[in-house]
């Protein structure tokens, strides 16, 4: 009795070892953006596109131009974002392998709340499509928009009180 229970056992072990598993799809990649740093108004702000080919062949890539959502109080101010791409594709991506392409964003004013989003749309040799965004964010910490440096309240005093100073002195230097 004891010898049919070890061979149903090794029957049941063999059907569970054999099933095939999925086959990986021959096209598929995941695709995601990052950034690093603050944005500052008027400076270029490093960001990366990265591509995953998680499928089981070769493939390229192409990242169209990006879509620039910012509305604020319902007047579209997209036209403040701008992006640019040092590269557009990724070509010949081996199966498991990740690729990247970077660029720079630059922002030409302040961004008010609820902030903006610069979508990517990387498109494949084999015609998938995936997105990838980057959000930007209203603030004043780290890795949001900062303005160029202006004058505070104490900066304004402290001009008014040098012209006080140059005009005095010219007017006793006479």
């Amino acid at each position: 009795m004891r010898g049919y229970y070890i061979l149903i056992v090794f029957f049941l072990l063999g059907i569970i070892y054999s099933t095939p598993n999925a086959a990986a799809a021959p096209y598929d990649f995941e695709t995601w953006s990052a950034r690093g740093g603050v944005f500052t108004i008027g400076r270029p702000s490093p960001f990366m596109i990265y591509v995953h080919n998680t499928g089981s062949s070769s493939d390229s890539y192409t990242i169209s131009e990006p879509q620039v959502d910012y509305m604020f109080q319902g007047v579209d101010l997209s036209h403040l974002i701008h992006v640019n791409l040092a590269s557009n594709t990724i070509e010949n991506l081996g199966a498991e392998k990740i690729g990247d392409t970077q660029g720079a964003i630059i922002l030409l004013g302040q961004v008010f709340q609820p902030g903006a989003t610069i979508t990517f749309t990387v498109t494949s040799d084999s015609g998938m499509q995936k997105t990838s965004s980057i959000d930007i964010s209203s603030g004043n910490s780290s890795g949001l928009p900062v303005t160029l440096p202006e004058f505070t309240l104490f900066g304004m005093m402290q001009m008014f009180f040098l012209a006080g100073l140059v005009v005095f002195y010219s007017s006793h230097i006479r």
